[in-house]
């Protein structure tokens, strides 16, 4: 049983098997496409990283900042941290509320509410306290609901931490008088920044994604074009048109050298095909001439009687015509042989 496989039928396309999708847009959609998510994705992960180290960056370096000016007035003002009265509280922490433009309110002593300044939408949210080393409270401003005194903030004295329930950002310095500084800083704020982030990129990708991947398979559909001028072609010589050549007016370098390969192709084999015609016309030819005197002898043979002698020698004929066939298809035969050697 012949297991060959067949020549395709006319008008199907075979398809290569194994290859998903099957066309070349496809493929270069689904590649340049995920090479597109990857690059997206890695882009908007490190701007999203570098976005938050710069946003949590900024909040150390806000608190800190006060931390140090808080450091600096408990240094050249102790009387005001020391009295045992707390009359610090409209000398010390207020003031530098006010200097960042918020409202002070004391966890100690009273303030004066003719000095309440309401604060800025732009301002840094923070708040401050100062404690002895036992813990004893000294002075606070806008301390959180329950935010209290913690002897682990010996060990993080100079540091920077984040609360352990992760809604503050907390930094400590000795004091100039055997206190200790805390200064700190709400998280809620640079959550929200990293939501609104996170968002921004998810919006910009959902958006940005199908654009690219619409331009890049239109982009596509226009370079294929030359290829789908070639395939008409293609079908037009095969429906019998042999007279037909690819246009390479305004095509592209590549394109134009390929379409120019596949004419000087066709020019060939039409080439060969004129030149088979014109062989096998010589070669029915050659092979009727005696075919018909073979005929011939054979109708004057029987058309009358004929003695022996001259049926022998009609029959006689008939071989010489009859080896001269035999010899245009040795001829024939050697030709096909040699011509299968042939480049």
């Amino acid at each position: 049983m012949d297991e060959s496989v067949a020549p395709p039928a006319t008008g199907v396309v075979p398809v290569a098997v194994g290859r998903w999708p099957a066309s070349l847009r496809g493929r270069f959609a689904l590649w340049f496409g995920l090479l597109v998510l990857v690059s997206a994705v890695s882009i908007r992960a490190l701007h999203y990283r570098v976005t938050v180290e710069l946003l949590t960056r900024d909040v150390d370096v806000q608190l800190w900042s006060r931390l140090g000016a808080l450091k600096a007035q408990e240094r050249f003002a102790p009387e005001t941290l020391l009295d045992t009265h707390f009359r610090v509280a409209d000398l010390f922490l207020p003031s530098l509320a006010h200097a960042s433009g918020w409202t002070a309110s004391h966890a100690v002593g009273v303030g004066n509410p003719a000095d309440e300044r309401v604060a800025p939408a732009d301002a840094f949210t923070w708040f401050a306290g100062v404690w002895r080393r036992d813990g004893t409270p000294v002075d606070a401003l806008e301390l959180p609901a329950g935010f209290a005194w913690d002897d682990a903030w010996h060990e993080r004295i100079d540091t920077l931490w984040t609360s352990s329930d992760g809604r503050h950002r907390l930094a400590a310095t000795a004091g100039s008088h055997g206190t200790v500084l805390v200064a700190g800083a709400p998280l809620a704020g640079l959550e929200a920044a990293k939501r609104t982030t996170l968002l921004t990129h998810l919006a910009t990708f959902a958006i940005w994604m199908p654009v690219v991947l619409g331009f890049a398979w239109f982009l596509l559909s226009r370079l294929l074009r030359p290829l789908r001028t070639i395939a008409a072609t293609a079908r037009r010589i095969r429906a019998g048109r042999f007279d037909e050549r690819i246009d390479v007016a305004g095509a592209d370098v590549e394109i134009a050298g390929v379409a120019g390969t596949l004419n000087e192709m066709l020019d060939r084999l039409d080439a060969v095909r004129v030149a088979q015609s014109r062989f096998n016309a010589d070669v029915a030819h050659q092979l009727l001439n005696p075919v018909h005197g073979i005929l011939l002898e054979a109708d004057v043979a029987l058309s009358r009687q004929r003695t022996e002698a001259a049926l022998a020698t009609a029959v006689g004929r008939m071989g010489d015509l009859a080896h001269r066939i035999e010899g245009l298809c040795e001829a024939l035969l050697t030709f096909s042989r040699t011509a299968a050697l042939q480049p």
